[in-house]
Order: C-alpha cells, then structure tokens, then sequence
C-alpha cells in the first residue's frame, strides 16, 4: 500500500531528530527566501520524495545566497531512486544530503 508524504507533518520530526532549529531568510539579491531547517551551519531544505527536484533548486538558491546548503528527501516509496537521485546531487552540486525514512511518525535519518 503506498503512503502518502505531507512534509509539514515531518517537518517538526526532523527538527527533533537533527537538533536543527528554524532559519531566518536568506537574502539572494532578488528575494529572501526561508529555508525548512537549519542544523548547525547548514540550510536544509526538506521535500518530499515527489517533490525531490523542487528541493534541488530551492537549495541550491540557498548556495547562491551564500549559505552551506543541503537537501532532506522523506521516503515513503521510493528508495532506490531517492538515494540514486541524491548520489548524483552530492556528486555534482556539492550539497550535503540526507534521505529521511518514516512510517508513522518513526522516521530514521540516513546521510547520502
């Protein structure tokens, strides 16, 4: 049975799990843009496993802003090509990134 992924549900999960805390804007130039976290120097910006590619450009505007900048993908489904798409990320945009695994509200953090 497939799930369905609502991030601001994991969000709070996350932030606990990570000891992360809430990011103030970023200011790129042409707008502030609010990252979803912020664990010790880095802006996380934090998707769903079907949304992974908008997560992808939302970080890397946090780069572009200056900032350390990184990438949480929540897993319901969709493993292998999660952590296949995050490998290529790591690879060619030097963010760190992060595959979040949760069922229910139990959610295990697996660094890519």
């Amino acid at each position: 049975m497939n799930m369905t992924c609502v991030e601001r549900q994991y969000i709070p999960i996350i932030r606990l799990k990570l000891n992360c805390e809430d990011p103030e804007p970023i200011n790129v130039g042409f707008a502030n843009i609010k990252p979803d976290l912020k664990c010790g120097d880095t802006y996380f910006e934090v998707e769903c496993e079907d949304k992974a590619h908008y997560g992808l450009g939302q970080a890397l505007a946090y780069r572009y802003g200056g900032k350390r900048a990184g990438l949480i993908i929540i897993v319901i489904n969709r493993y292998g090509e999660i952590v296949k798409f995050l490998k290529w990320v790591k690879r060619n945009f030097d963010l760190k990134t992060m595959v979040i695994t949760c069922k229910d509200n139990n959610c295990e953090v697996l660094s890519i």
